[in-house]
């Protein structure tokens, strides 16, 4: 629930001004850090080994905006705050999956003349979509 009104707060603001300021990105550190001690007070070290494997996808993000600047941070640091929460398995769910919702919408704003391919479109609301479609497949 807490990570749905995080995602939406997010999305909507890149929508809008297709940046989103550290500090609210930072502000996720919040949840990742309670879910990870909790995790880690549960399952031992292994649950800390489990959420620093599930940033991977996050990093991954973050190398690709920082060597090529076609992804922004932002996407890199909110996949690693929520992978964290997530399994690594999770984490690549969403991000295939967003990255799917992204495709489609590209897809379907050049089919209508809405995008050209030098368009550039926010990825939070991917991420936030991909989030909570992962979550109605694995119910």
């Amino acid at each position: 629930m807490v990570w749905g009104v995080y995602l939406a707060t997010l999305s909507i603001w890149d929508i809008r001004t297709k940046t989103v300021p550290l500090p609210l990105l930072l502000a996720g550190g919040i949840p990742t850090l309670w879910q990870m001690a909790k995790r880690v007070q549960d399952g031992g070290t292994n649950a800390l080994v489990a959420a620093l494997l599930g940033a991977l996808p996050g990093i991954l993000l973050l190398f690709l905006a920082w060597s090529t600047g076609k992804v922004g941070y932002g996407d890199g640091i909110l996949m690693a705050e929520l992978g964290t929460t997530l399994t690594v398995t999770g984490a690549l769910g969403v991000l295939c999956l967003a990255c799917f919702c992204s495709a489609l919408f590209s897809i379907a704003g050049l089919a209508m003349k809405r995008l050209t391919k030098k368009s550039t479109i926010p990825f939070l609301p991917f991420l936030a979509a991909g989030y909570g479609l992962g979550l109605l497949i694995s119910r």
